[in-house]
């Protein structure tokens, strides 16, 4: 019996190393009918649910069900999966990036590099100088590990400009694609550089404790040009340009950032549940860095031990947890849901990717969805219905799927 549980095993987790290989296929094909009659039936917002295109609705639900001696069974959901319609992920990509500087970080393991070590980076361009961090970080260090709880605790900018800066644009792209996720496109800082700039990256110095150099790291200049994965980025009716001008054409968002939705829910699922990927397919990453990017993703700002984050008052709990707090600006949450979260929000995009748990009920699943909010279709005028539309939908979206999931356990 051992036997062939054995063979059992050997064959499931081959099954699934092909799947994931290959997730976008594996999305295609996911259950397209279920989500659909759910959101009729149970979220009840008529107008988005009518109008799911103008909304740019997707959703993405995988349920977990675990087995004894077995690897985890993941069966996914989708609605409007559409891999050829564009979003803006905004600071969804975080993560990514958060990852990827954890895995650069352990090729430097050998001059004693950590991703505790301070460092300093040479600005090459105007547009670098901008992410001054000795003026940023006035009581933590300069450090990989500091950025990474800024970048996911609360979603900061100057964070994912420093992240983005250490990993390099064509390294970014081209370990993207080395895990399948050849669609993705990451080429630009949060902040007004060109697309010249963005190629360039500055290159870093690494000090030990005695404040001698340790490491130093040259600048890299990107020249691949990376064609657009979406046949259609252009966005809204109008967008206003960096003069404050209404410009009567469309937003072309084609020198900008795009992380499918079925990619930014992947790289979760991947983060969270590696023994379900090939060796090669994994993160270059160890346990205990597993472990702390889990513990970034999860904890609020008043947990984190970087000081700008838990003295800044701007920083309340519920702080970027869209699926049950929508735009609730709450300090009590409810402990017993875990939530492992990235969200975004630019453009009228919202954006929320979710690994969500409560051990107590036996209840654990992945969500991802996002939703565009913008009916004057101008884009860039900072007038969307985040707070009206979006937010109170991603909110009851997530609680009726948790509900849904707690109607499924037995009594």
């Amino acid at each position: 019996m051992k036997y062939f549980q054995k063979i059992y095993y050997i064959f499931f987790l081959f099954l699934f190393n092909v799947q994931f290989v290959h997730s976008q296929k594996l999305y295609l094909e996911a259950d397209s009918v279920f989500l659909k009659e759910f959101l009729k039936s149970t979220v009840k917002f008529p107008d988005i649910i009518n109008n799911p295109s103008k909304y740019r609705v997707q959703i993405i639900y995988t349920q977990i069900t675990h087995n004894k001696s077995l690897p985890p069974i993941l069966k996914h959901y989708v609605y409007r999966y559409e891999a050829q319609e564009y979003f803006y992920p905004a600071s969804i990509v975080k993560l990514p990036l958060s990852i990827f500087a954890l895995e650069r970080i352990n090729t430097l393991s050998a001059k004693g590099v950590n991703m505790y070590t301070r460092f300093i980076n040479n600005c090459l361009n105007k547009c670098q100088i901008e992410n001054n961090y000795d003026k940023y970080l006035k009581y933590s260090v300069p450090c990989i590990a500091n950025f990474i709880k800024l970048a996911l605790v609360v979603s900061d900018n100057t964070a994912y400009n420093q992240l983005y800066e250490f990993n390099g644009q064509e390294p970014i792209n081209s370990r993207l694609a080395e895990l399948g996720y050849s669609n993705a496109r990451i080429v630009h800082r949060f902040s007004d550089c060109s697309t010249e700039m963005n190629k360039q990256t500055s290159g870093f110095t690494f000090y030990n404790s005695k404040e001698e150099v340790i490491c130093v790291l040259p600048s890299l200049v990107n020249d691949v040009k990376y064609s657009s994965p979406v046949t259609n980025r252009n966005i809204g009716k109008q967008y206003v340009d960096g003069n404050n001008k209404i410009v009567n054409d469309p937003k072309n968002f084609d020198n900008k950032n795009y992380l499918p939705l079925d990619n930014i829910h992947d790289i979760l699922i991947r983060l969270c549940f590696p023994n379900l990927y090939p060796k090669e397919k994994r993160f270059n990453i160890t346990n205990d860095e597993r472990n702390f990017l889990m513990t970034q993703l999860l904890i609020s700002p008043k947990q984190s031990d970087i000081s700008e984050i838990n003295n800044n008052m701007h920083y309340y709990d519920s702080y970027a947890n869209y699926f049950f707090y929508g735009s609730e600006k709450s300090n009590s949450i409810k402990k017993e849901i875990k939530v492992y979260n990235i969200v975004g929000k630019s453009y009228g995009f919202l954006i929320d990717c979710a690994y969500i748990v409560n051990k107590a009920k036996g209840i654990e699943f992945f969500l991802t969805a996002c939703i565009y909010v913008n009916s004057n279709e101008i884009v860039n005028d900072n007038v969307y219905e985040y707070n009206s539309i979006g937010l109170p939908f991603l909110k009851k979206l997530g609680w009726d799927i948790y509900k849904y999931e707690l109607s499924l356990k037995p009594n």
